[in-house]
C-alpha cells in the first residue's frame, strides 16, 4: 500500500471497550489515516463500558457501501457481520481486539483459512497501544510511520527493558467507602489520557479547577496529572512541592 491517506472504519456500540476504541482511533489518526467512527446503534452516541459515552461520526448503516483499507473492531462489539465479511472477501485488512476475536470473527467463520497479513488480532485493553502502533500502522504505512507515531507517545520499543519507578511524595491511600474521583476534561484534551497540551493549557487557566487542586493538597488527599499537566498546571501553583 502507498503512503497516501488510508480510510479506516472503527465501529463502536453499546458495551464497547472504550480503552481499545479510543486508542485505536487516536493512534490511527496521528498517522494521517482518515478514520470514521461508526455507531452500530440507532443513534450516534453509544454507552461504552464503565459509564464512558462515545459520540460517533456516523451510523454504520451510512458506511455500508464505502470501501475501507482497514476495519478495526474494539472489544465488546455486537454483530457487524456483513460489512466485515465483505472486507475479508475483498482481501482487505481487518483487525479485532479482545472479546470480538471469539464473539465476532469466530462465530462468523472468519478465523478459518486466514490470509497472511490481512487480519490483525490482540488479546485485550492492555495491548491496544502496541496493537495500534505496531500492527496497524505497519500494515498501513510501514515502519517509518510506526517510529514517527510511537516516539511522541513515549512508547517503549521493548517492554522487557529494565526501568525504575520513583515515588517522590508517598501518600497512604485509605478510604472508608468507594473513592470519589474527578477527571476534568477540556477542548484539546488528549482523549486516551483524558490531559494533553491543549487541555493542560485550559486547566491552567481554570481558577476553579486550580482552587480544587489546592484544596485537595491542603486536605492531604490524592491528586495526579499526566503529560503536559504536571508542568503547566501543578508546578506553577506549587502543587508538586512536598
Amino acid at each position: 500500500m502507498s503512503s497516501t491517506s488510508k480510510k479506516v472504519l472503527v465501529p463502536v456500540a453499546n458495551g464497547s471497550e472504550p480503552i481499545e476504541a479510543v486508542i485505536m482511533i487516536d493512534v490511527l489518526r496521528r498517522s494521517g489515516a482518515d478514520v470514521t467512527v461508526a455507531s452500530v446503534e440507532k443513534q450516534l452516541r453509544v454507552d461504552a463500558c464503565h459509564g464512558v459515552k462515545i459520540v460517533a461520526d456516523a451510523l454504520v448503516s451510512d458506511c455500508h457501501d464505502a470501501v475501507f483499507d482497514l476495519i478495526a473492531l474494539p472489544g465488546g462489539m455486537p454483530v457487524l457481520e456483513t460489512i466485515v465479511k465483505k472486507q475479508a472477501s475483498a482481501g482487505r485488512l481487518y483487525a479485532v481486539v479482545c472479546a470480538s476475536l471469539d464473539v465476532a470473527l469466530g462465530s462468523w467463520g472468519l478465523l478459518k483459512g486466514l490470509k497472511d497479513g490481512k487480519v490483525v488480532t490482540s488479546r485485550g485493553p492492555g495491548t491496544t497501544m502496541e496493537f495500534a502502533v505496531e500492527s496497524r500502522e505497519q500494515q498501513l504505512y510501514g515502519k517509518e510511520k510506526v517510529d514517527e507515531v510511537s516516539g511522541p507517545l513515549v512508547e517503549r520499543a521493548n517492554h522487557r527493558d529494565e526501568f525504575t519507578i520513583a515515588e517522590f511524595n508517598p501518600i497512604q491511600w485509605t478510604f472508608d467507602n468507594s473513592p470519589q474521583i474527578l477527571v476534568p476534561i477540556a477542548n484539546g484534551s488528549e482523549e486516551m489520557e483524558a490531559g494533553g497540551l491543549g487541555g493542560a493549557q485550559a486547566f491552567a487557566k481554570s481558577e476553579k479547577l486550580v482552587n480544587m487542586l489546592k484544596k485537595q493538597k491542603e486536605s492531604n488527599r490524592p491528586y495526579g496529572a499526566i503529560c503536559a499537566s504536571p508542568a503547566l498546571v501543578l508546578e506553577p501553583h506549587g502543587l508538586l512541592k512536598v
